[in-house]
């Protein structure tokens, strides 16, 4: 078990709430100390990947349209 100082688990304990890491991915406090800025990176990365995805169904879904009218 790793030991960190008090503002360290301070610093991202606000982090880890803020974002409801637990909540909303079940990611443990102790997970996340060991690493929390590669597990921000992949969690920012995975909602990007969702976000391109619905834009590409949008963009899709107004090619269908346009080219069921020509």
């Amino acid at each position: 078990m790793h030991r960190y100082s008090d503002e360290y688990i301070d610093y991202w304990g606000r982090v880890f709430t803020k974002h409801a890491l637990y909540r909303n991915h079940f990611i443990t406090f102790e997970t996340f100390l060991e690493r929390p800025t590669e597990i921000l990176q992949a969690l920012r990365a995975r909602r990007l990947y969702k976000q391109q995805m619905r834009a590409r169904v949008l963009v899709d879904k107004q090619t269908q349209r346009s080219s069921a009218n020509v």
